[in-house]
């Protein structure tokens, strides 16, 4: 047992050496996320909620350039075009990207613009005979990215943001030999993020 701490002890050590100096910021996110496809609205009608933690950490100390990553879930029901089936479609987005912070007139703002590379498994359940039941693909595009800290006390922060994703989904081969259609998933994102500075 003793063994087994000392280890956890000795990876969390060597996982926040590097970071010993730098500014690291830990957020939930919470957002609407507004599609810019005519099909995905026809579909599933406007938008809905987008939620997931973001992690984004300075990449030098004293240097306003920053590393993200964030992981977010998206889940909305709607019905097909023309037979009206019910249909489900599941986006994960995972993003990786560089964020550039900007100082406001007042110390505890800080403004950022970022671009990053996202990738968005896309999962979608229909309940129709005559269409594929469930099928899972992944888009690939990029992320953009708006936005102000604003640093409370005892280390806690809020994110205002907007971000646009572009991503799309190509015609991917089934096993079943039917082609599944290109379709834009991206769109405008607004939200706030709660999160803490380490």
């Amino acid at each position: 047992m003793t063994s087994l701490k000392t280890t956890c002890y000795l990876i969390a050590l060597l996982i926040a050496c590097p970071l010993m100096g730098r500014n690291v910021l830990l957020e939930f996110k919470g957002a609407y996320f507004l599609p810019t496809s005519c099909d995905f609205k026809n579909i599933y009608r406007h938008g809905g909620a987008l939620f997931g933690p973001e992690l984004t950490v300075q990449l030098c100390e004293c240097k306003d350039w920053y590393v993200f990553t964030s992981f977010d879930y998206f889940q909305k029901k709607g019905h097909s075009v023309g037979l009206c089936d019910p249909t489900t479609v599941t986006l994960i987005p995972v993003a990786l990207g560089l964020k550039y912070f900007l100082p406001a007139f007042d110390d505890r703002v800080d403004f950022y613009g970022g671009l990053g590379f996202e990738a968005v498994n896309v999962r979608t359940k229909s309940c129709s005979d005559n269409v594929i039941t469930k099928l899972s693909q992944w888009g690939f595009g990029g992320i953009a990215k708006v936005g102000a800290y604003y640093y409370l006390p005892h280390c806690f922060v809020i994110d205002f943001f907007i971000d646009y994703s572009f991503v799309r989904v190509g015609s991917n081969d089934c096993n079943c030999g039917v082609q599944s259609v290109k379709a834009n998933i991206g769109g405008a994102i607004f939200g706030v993020g709660i999160g803490y500075n380490f």
